[in-house]
């Protein structure tokens, strides 16, 4: 009988994705080409072209490559989560982060991009828990950091419908993001009506905001769960509600870790949960809002559960 002969992989490949940071991590490429090198890693650099070319990329060098390095954003980093569970492909992933939010780095204290190589460099892995959201019409996405209802979601809205407008063109993004959470409070869209089920408890209310995390950062480096662990087998959910403030209060609890206390919070931990809603809901995962292939939305209900350790991240 013979032996069947093991495909032998490539090195290491790096994707940068240039649409991160809003579109300025192109300018950073010489940079990380310098810090892979002084890093000692020796990688071969491809540049994504477009979304659909990114998912590509990620799919064709994962079964070519040994280690596969992602620069950009934690929607990069979502991309490629998303293309290798659903392909199968256990491949060591090397986050290099150059996006606007960068939760996944605050998570893993990647302090930055030369820090980044060398945790590449030295190979340490780390077996992460993975989120699956279903919707509507068998409709699923993979997630490693967080999804979201209500409040984030309502002011990414509200700011991407405004993004060339006088405020946020000429005004400090905190001030302009307090304006946008003030607007979006005030909204028909907020409070939700949730309905929350999980394996032993129940939660009903109206909430303005509503998350489940695999890590402890949210929001551009707000630890918000700060109970957290992305590999114990279990997902977290943090809720709000209350005036717009009450939740500016809590927001500047958050900064010495003082807003669990706050009587408008409320958190539990499950491997499962379902979400259903009074009205039609958007859901924010990795700072993006889901879509169907068919271009739908908005949704009613949402089934969360955790896939233990199924995604292997260098740390």
């Amino acid at each position: 009988m013979k032996r069947k002969r093991q495909k032998h992989l490539l090195e290491a490949a790096v994707i940068l994705n240039p649409s991160a940071c809003s579109g300025r991590a192109m300018h950073r490429k010489r940079y990380l080409e310098k810090c892979l090198r002084q890093a000692g890693v020796s990688a071969q650099l491809f540049v994504s072209e477009s979304e659909p070319h990114l998912r590509e990329l990620v799919i064709t060098l994962a079964r070519k490559y040994a280690t596969l390095g992602l620069a950009g954003g934690d929607s990069t980093l979502a991309i490629a989560v998303n293309e290798l569970l659903r392909a199968g492909i256990d491949r060591p992933v090397a986050f290099l982060p150059m996006g606007s939010c960068n939760d996944m780095a605050h998570e893993f204290a990647i302090n930055s991009l030369a820090t980044a190589c060398r945790m590449m460099a030295r190979k340490r892995i780390r077996r992460l828990d993975v989120g699956i959201a279903r919707v509507e019409k068998g409709a699923s996405f993979y997630f490693l950091g967080q999804l979201s209802l209500g409040l984030g979601v309502e002011v990414n809205r509200r700011m991407e419908a405004n993004r060339r407008s006088y405020l946020l063109r000429h005004v400090p993004q905190g001030v302009a993001g307090a304006w946008f959470i003030y607007r979006s409070l005030r909204s028909a869209d907020l409070p939700l009506e949730l309905h929350i089920e999980m394996p032993q408890l129940k939660l009903e209310g109206k909430f303005d905001l509503a998350v489940i995390a695999n890590i402890s950062y949210y929001a551009s480096g707000i630890r918000l769960i700060p109970q957290a662990v992305p590999d114990d087998g279990a997902l977290d959910l943090f809720l709000l509600a209350g005036s717009f403030w009450r939740i500016s209060q809590v927001a500047i609890q958050t900064r010495r870790g003082l807003h669990l206390r706050n009587q408008a919070v409320q958190t539990a931990s499950a491997a499962e949960f379902r979400i259903s809603a009074d009205k039609p809901f958007y859901i924010q995962t990795e700072g993006e809002i889901f879509h169907t292939a068919d271009g739908t939305a908005s949704f009613r209900e949402v089934e969360v559960t955790v896939l233990p350790q199924a995604f292997s991240l260098i740390v």
